[in-house]
């Protein structure tokens, strides 16, 4: 017996597979440490943005990137990025069509 009927045919699996990514994308979005602020200009009036028409930016943080990087012109900063999140990226795909299908 496998339990309780689901209507979309998910199983449990899919919702500990759905924790796996949503960790790994939190931890590839820390921020830097010293925070690092950044404030990206918005026109006024943009129709996303700024309905009011306000004129305001957004606040962006930097991810966190390594130390060793960013030294000079041949040596840009590099992002640091979770060595799980880039093997499942490939499982992603899968995960995705999975998503599709059952939805």
């Amino acid at each position: 017996d496998a339990g309780i009927p689901n209507a979309r045919n998910l199983t449990s699996m899919f919702a500990f597979f759905s924790q796996v990514v949503a960790y790994e994308i939190m931890a590839s979005t820390a921020t830097s440490c010293p925070l690092e602020i950044m404030k990206i200009p918005v026109p006024p009036g943009d129709p996303v943005y700024d309905i009011d028409g306000t004129g305001t930016n957004i606040p962006f943080t930097r991810a966190k990137y390594d130390k060793q990087t960013g030294q000079g012109f041949n040596s840009p900063r590099e992002q640091v990025s979770s060595p799980v999140l880039s093997r499942s990226s490939y499982a992603l795909k899968a995960f995705h069509n999975y998503v599709e299908w059952v939805t």
